[in-house]
C-alpha cells in the first residue's frame, strides 16, 4: 500500500487524473486491497444514488409559485405588524411626554402649608455666645394655631442644640352651619 497513491483515489474516481497517472493508479489498485474496497463502495453508493434519482417525482406545477407567494404575504404581514407596533410605541411616548408637560407646573411652586406645621417666628444667624447663660435662642418655633400641636423641648449635651418634638393634635370634625357635636 503506497500512501501517496492512496491519496489519489478520489481524483481517479472523479476522472481528474491524466492518462499516465490513471494507468499508474490502476497498477496500484492491483496491489492495494484497501483502495479496491473503497473504490467498490463508492461505485455502489453512486449506483444507489442514480436509482433513487430515477424514482424522484417532478415538483407539482405551481408549487414553487404558491410557496413564494406565501413567503411574500408572511413577510408583508410581519412588516405591517412591526410598523404598527413602532407607531403605537411612538404615540405612547408622545402622549406620556405631553401628559408630563401639562402636569408639570411652570416654575418652582412652594409646597402648600399645612395647618399643623410649625411656623418659624424668629431666626437669627449670629454666632452663638461663649457663655451659655447669656445666650438667647437663635430659632423660636411656634405652631400657627396653638391648639394644632403639642411642642415638647428636650435639651441636649450641646448647649447650642435643642430638640423640639412636634405632636399634632386631633380636632373634632366641624359640622355644617357651625353646629356643635354635643
Amino acid at each position: 500500500m503506497n500512501a501517496s497513491r492512496c491519496d489519489q483515489l478520489d481524483d481517479y474516481f472523479a476522472g481528474w487524473l491524466s492518462e499516465t497517472e490513471a494507468s499508474d493508479f490502476e497498477a496500484h489498485l492491483a496491489d492495494c486491497a484497501v483502495c479496491r474496497r473503497q473504490l467498490d463502495q463508492q461505485r455502489r453508493i453512486d449506483g444507489l444514488l442514480a436509482q433513487a434519482a430515477g424514482r424522484l417525482e417532478p415538483v407539482p406545477h405551481g408549487l414553487v409559485d404558491r410557496l413564494e407567494s406565501q413567503i411574500r404575504c408572511f413577510s408583508r404581514r410581519r412588516t405591517v405588524r412591526t410598523a404598527w407596533g413602532l407607531s403605537a410605541a411612538a404615540a405612547m411616548v408622545l402622549l406620556v411626554g405631553v401628559w408630563l408637560h401639562i402636569r408639570r407646573p411652570e416654575g418652582p411652586q412652594p409646597a402648600p402649608k399645612r395647618q399643623d406645621e410649625p411656623m418659624i417666628v424668629q431666626q437669627d444667624v449670629r454666632p452663638p455666645a461663649q457663655d451659655a447663660s447669656d445666650a438667647e435662642p437663635l430659632v423660636q418655633v411656634r405652631p400657627s394655631d396653638p391648639s394644632a400641636a403639642i411642642l415638647i423641648t428636650e435639651q441636649t449635651q450641646n448647649p447650642n442644640v435643642t430638640i423640639v418634638w412636634f405632636h399634632p393634635t386631633v380636632k373634632p370634625a366641624r359640622r355644617p352651619n357651625g353646629a356643635d357635636t354635643n
